[in-house]
């Protein structure tokens, strides 16, 4: 800028769209759970996320009716911690960053891609809140 004046964000372009970021989340909060659904029965061991099975989640079925049930939040917070445990691929620094800076958008796209992949219409009550 000519005139001095620092800005008070710094611009940044994200790296894909932030549906995008929603779809790996729940692609990953849906690993997670079937790992965690695969591994509950084994009582005193230690959890461990395999991702051999990542793209071909174990359990998926009832890790997403599981997701289904859980209040909203909580699902969000599981969608969150998916896209965590992913392995490193670039976009976690950035996903970071959408969670401080843009959690209601993010909020958002949790909300429209779960119920575009449950086959649900968003109801018009929930889009005026």
């Amino acid at each position: 800028m000519t005139d001095g004046i620092t800005p008070l964000y710094e611009v940044r372009i994200l790296s894909m769209p932030i549906e995008k970021f929603a779809e790996i989340a729940i692609d990953g909060a849906v690993w997670l759970t079937g790992e965690y659904l695969s591994q509950a029965r084994k009582i005193n061991s230690r959890f461990f996320l395999n991702p051999a099975y990542i793209h071909k989640p174990r359990h998926r079925e009832v890790a997403i009716g599981a997701l289904d049930r859980a209040n909203q939040h909580l699902r969000h917070r599981i969608f969150v911690e998916g896209f965590r445990k992913l392995p490193e691929s670039g976009t976690h620094g950035t996903f970071e960053d959408l969670l401080t800076t843009h959690g209601e958008m993010l909020d958002e796209a949790f909300r429209t891609e779960w119920e575009r992949r449950l086959g649900r219409k968003m109801q018009f009550s929930r889009l005026l809140s």
